[in-house]
């Protein structure tokens, strides 16, 4: 438990996120805040942001593998053309 006035390293890097959430918590309570973000989100209609925004992290991070793959290609690729390009206008290609 922390002391009253007392400030913990965890609410420092919640307020350097972001100062509102950090000030609504601390005076009105994480539990007070949780209970007005399910009740507008039944509201609305919404339903599991949380589990929403996490399988479409699941979908982005799937591929990154193969993109990386295709941007190394790619990269690869200009920078073999380039020194090949480079080589030509100098006349110093190795098949002369």
């Amino acid at each position: 438990m922390r002391a009253e006035g007392n400030i913990s390293a965890n609410e420092v890097n919640k307020f350097v996120y972001c100062p509102y959430q950090w000030y609504y918590e601390r005076i009105h309570g994480a539990k007070k805040i949780r209970g007005l973000y399910m009740e507008r989100n039944k509201s609305y209609g919404y339903t599991d942001t949380v589990g929403s925004h996490f399988k479409k992290g699941l979908r982005y991070h799937s591929g990154y593998r193969k993109r990386a793959l295709i941007f190394g290609i790619i990269t690869v690729s200009a920078v073999v053309l380039a020194v090949f390009g480079l080589m030509y206008f100098l006349g110093i290609l190795p098949w002369k």
